[in-house]
């Protein structure tokens, strides 16, 4: 696999994850308002926050770069960040531990190269960069390097907290031996990068690019592969979304497998 050197990148990513956690955090233990998005989803000022410090720096230290965030207008460039400022809005609002903010990096019409999921209210996070290999890093700096699952017996399944009909079908169709449910897409996603899980299925076309790009870059780089349904790579060309239905899958053949089910059964 061929190497880069994203090591100003990764740098900044990291830096900007940690001052918009410190930024957001007060805020969770305190509680926010929250308002209502056009598409219903909930956007609190911690959401607003968190963008906004991860927008300045890039721009400062990448002013020729794009971005594509949840919480803004798309800038155009020949690369393109994608930032979620708060993976999981709707844990952040409960309480929940279970968000994370998300900062990517894609060449225009390219898989991401350089992915972040940072855990604001441990410290711990996921990161990569292509050819250097997917980690894990612990709150006091240990790290342990991610690989997805190996040939095993029985399939594991991510889903979401909420645990719709259409989820319990395709688990049911399937015969999963074992359920993890998580809360916002990154997190979920992890759990195939770290092997814990086998397959994660996103099941609906809700959110957007910056949902799935820096989940995308670590299970890739942890040896996993994310695909449409109809079996194509996600690519990313500074468009927003709307999300298409994809799987995260330890590897392409179960990919293949669970999408064929999931466009025959679960609509």
């Amino acid at each position: 696999m061929k190497h880069t050197n994203l090591q100003k990148e990764q740098q900044l990513a990291l830096a900007l994850a940690r001052e918009a956690s410190a930024a957001i955090l007060p805020l969770y233990y305190s509680g926010v308002d929250v308002e209502d998005k056009e598409d219903g989803s909930p956007v609190t000022i911690a959401d607003k926050r968190s963008n906004q410090i991860i927008l300045d720096g890039i721009q400062k230290a990448f002013p020729n770069d794009g971005i594509v965030s949840e919480e803004l207008d798309t800038l155009s460039g020949k690369r393109f960040w994608y930032v979620d400022p708060i993976d999981g809005t709707k844990g952040f609002i409960g309480h929940s531990d279970q968000f994370a903010i998300h900062i990517a990096l894609a060449k225009k019409g390219d898989t991401p190269m350089l992915g972040l999921v940072y855990k604001p209210t441990t410290g711990e996070y996921y990161i990569t960069a292509r050819g250097e290999g997917a980690y894990r890093v612990n709150p006091d700096g240990s790290k342990t390097q991610l690989q997805v699952a190996g040939d095993r017996e029985g399939l594991r399944i991510v889903t979401n907290m909420t645990f719709t009909l259409k989820q319990r079908t395709l688990v049911d169709i399937l015969q999963a031996d074992k359920l993890y449910m998580g809360g916002g897409l990154g997190l979920r996603a992890m759990r195939v990068a770290e092997g814990l899980a086998d397959i994660y299925i996103k099941d609906s076309d809700n959110g957007g690019t910056w949902d799935t790009a820096a989940p995308q870059a670590i299970i890739e780089e942890a040896g996993g592969i994310v695909m449409r349904l109809d079996g194509s790579p996600v690519i990313y060309s500074g468009q927003r979304g709307p999300s298409e239905r994809m799987v995260f899958s330890k590897n392409r053949d179960l990919g293949l497998y669970v999408a064929d089910i999931v466009q025959k059964y679960v609509k």
